[in-house]
């Protein structure tokens, strides 16, 4: 296990129309000493990274001390935020634990305001010159919708102008909240894949595609992985472990036992087991990327065939060839 990815609260003050993350308000959280229990036990097993996010991190009163516990122990941590909590106070905070920041930023006023609500757009802006203030790294993530962002390379300088260090961009998932949105087509997706490619050489800023592992077979300058070959587990609020953050499959509990039994309980699970070796099929057998995309997102993949063997619905090289939709038992 080389990353934690860590749901650290459900709590938030927006109410985002594609949140999948919703059905963790009012869950019952980890104390600050189960938490700072699991990042020692973290350390010990030689986890690197710690990703947190929510719900809205900073509304978590004891997440600052984490961070620092987090980065006591050598361990880089990356934080999601909306930027609506975001102070100078923490800023000035954040620079000493050189935490990475990663501030939801979702196209221009218009596209991320559609999303986040009205009058979110003034928390990036705040949040970013709050950070540029303190010297805190960061960069911007998108969501990728059917309607949004309309400009990737409008999203590109609005991030060089807030002064991010990178973008990031992650397609709506069918899930909570975002399951009664419409959805991203294959033919969007390559589009965006090729636009950010495109944007990447022109303006020299880095860019990274999540949970687009396919895109490895089309774009040559902009980052992907795959988390089916990654050494990562997800922690819910409540510290289940969870299969994704984004399905409703819990696979063990941290709260219940220590970080490594969790971890090989959840190593050893049949749907873990499943997930890391898909059946594949046409086109995936024959695709470059096979070896590290293994049939794409398998929450996708489930959502939309009710199998984690892919293809992923969203897979440009697959689309043509997708299977009638059918439904195996999980």
């Amino acid at each position: 296990m080389s990353d934690i990815i860590w749901i650290i609260t459900g709590k938030c003050s927006l109410s985002c129309i594609h949140c999948y993350a919703a059905k963790f308000r009012g869950a019952d959280e980890l104390s600050t000493q189960e938490c700072l229990r699991i990042i020692g036990e973290a350390a010990e097993l030689g986890v690197a990274h710690i990703g947190f996010s929510g719900g809205e991190p900073f509304l978590r009163k004891d997440f600052l001390g984490l961070l620092k516990e987090t980065a006591d122990h050598g361990i880089y941590a990356t934080v999601v935020t909306s930027g609506i909590a975001m102070s100078d106070s923490i800023s000035s905070r954040l620079a000493r634990l050189e935490a990475h920041v990663y501030l939801s930023m979702d196209g221009v006023r218009e596209e991320h305001e559609a999303i986040r609500g009205r009058g979110s757009w003034k928390y990036v802006e705040e949040a970013a010159r709050s950070m540029i203030k303190h010297g805190v790294e960061f960069s911007t993530v998108t969501l990728l919708t059917p309607d949004t962002p309309k400009s990737i390379g409008r999203v590109f300088e609005l991030a060089d102008s807030i002064g991010a260090s990178f973008l990031s961009f992650i397609p709506l998932m069918p899930s909570g909240r975002g399951a009664k949105l419409r959805q991203l087509t294959a033919d969007r997706v390559y589009e965006v894949i090729t636009e950010v490619d495109k944007a990447v050489i022109e303006t020299s800023m880095p860019a990274s595609l999540w949970c687009m592992p396919f895109a490895a077979s089309i774009a040559h300058h902009t980052a992907s992985y795959s988390c089916r070959v990654a050494s990562v587990i997800d922690i819910g609020v409540s510290g289940e472990i969870l299969l994704c953050d984004v399905l409703d499959y819990r696979l063990t509990s941290v709260r219940e036992r220590s970080l490594r039994e969790a971890w090989e309980e959840a190593e050893s699970h049949e749907l873990s087991r499943r997930v890391a070796n898909p059946m594949l099929r046409e086109p995936c057998l024959n695709c470059n990327t096979r070896e590290i995309c293994l049939g794409g997102c398998y929450a996708r993949s489930l959502k939309a065939w009710g199998t984690f063997d892919g293809p992923d619905p969203l897979c440009p090289l697959a689309s043509r060839t997708l299977p009638e939709t059918r439904r195996a038992a999980v």
